[in-house]
């Protein structure tokens, strides 16, 4: 069948062949370049909040812990006990916060 043919056809027909098989390729990347890019936006949108307010409620629940820790302290003055008392409130309104942040 090739045998038949003239030069310049084998060589249309191997361009087009190559041709045809760049352009797929082509169109498989930019398809794979857009769902690369809803993906991305899917975890910049949804899910990197989420994480940060986890990151939050972590950090919260670190210093609560500490001032608690501190707390136990028998011989610590008034003054330093009320502002431990105080960094355990702040921290828990900053972790309600970050937790109802993350519950949406």
């Amino acid at each position: 069948m090739f045998k038949d043919m003239k030069l310049a056809t084998k060589m249309f027909l191997s361009f087009g062949f190559v041709t045809l098989i760049s352009v797929s390729l082509g169109v498989l990347g930019y398809y794979g370049a857009v769902k690369s890019d809803g993906a991305i936006e899917e975890v910049g949108e949804v899910r990197l909040p989420g994480v940060q307010n986890l990151l939050v409620i972590k950090e919260n629940v670190n210093d609560i812990k500490s001032a608690l820790r501190s707390l136990l302290i028998a011989d610590m003055e008034k003054e330093r006990h009320q502002e431990q008392y105080d960094n355990i409130n702040s921290s828990w309104v900053s972790y309600k916060a970050a937790y109802r942040q993350d519950g949406n």
